[in-house]
């Protein structure tokens, strides 16, 4: 074989390669814009679950880094405010569901005051009567103010009252299964 075959072999083999690295770059392009819109698609519903959608935009500019890690830590501040928030919002719900899915056992009164931000959660035997002359045997009476707290106090608060209200709801089950053990 003479060099001038050699060479057109060799050409035309590395006409194939780039071909086919050109077809590997394609499809390495389209994995990545893929990728790219499945990660904006997950930050996109991870930022639905904060109480509302959290937009930041930064500059990029040589030479201001102050500027800019002043951005970045209000954006983190803002976001750590609507975690918590929701950390809030999760543990108050909680204690929602706990009224609501035991009324059979437990009569829980939970009430949002918005004019002095305060939580109360209140628990009665199922058995109350509620006429103005009949005392009534409370089993959890507890009023948190979210304007005088820090936030581990409001979350630690929330949690020790969800405790409780979990405690007190076991006990009736208890209560209540032993009574009808009892009666059968």
């Amino acid at each position: 074989m003479s060099e001038l075959e050699q060479a057109a072999e060799m050409r035309e083999e590395a006409r194939q390669l780039l071909k086919q690295s050109n077809s590997n770059l394609e499809q390495s392009k389209r994995f990545s814009d893929l990728a790219l819109t499945n990660q904006r698609r997950m930050l996109f519903a991870m930022s639905s679950l904060l109480p509302k959608p959290v937009v930041m935009n930064f500059e990029l500019s040589s030479g201001d880094d102050v500027h800019q890690a002043e951005q970045v830590a209000d954006a983190a501040e803002e976001l750590r405010a609507q975690m918590k928030n929701r950390e809030v919002f999760d543990i108050v719900h909680a204690i929602n569901v706990l009224a609501m899915a035991n009324t059979d056992v437990l009569h829980v009164m939970v009430q949002f005051s918005g004019h002095v931000n305060t939580i109360g959660v209140r628990a009665y035997p199922s058995s109350t009567k509620y006429e103005d002359d009949t005392p009534r045997q409370t089993l959890l009476d507890a009023d948190l103010s979210l304007d005088f707290l820090n936030d581990e106090e409001i979350l630690s608060e929330l949690l020790a009252i969800e405790s409780q209200l979990t405690e007190l709801i076991i006990e009736a089950r208890e209560a209540a299964e032993t009574e009808e053990e009892v009666e059968a």
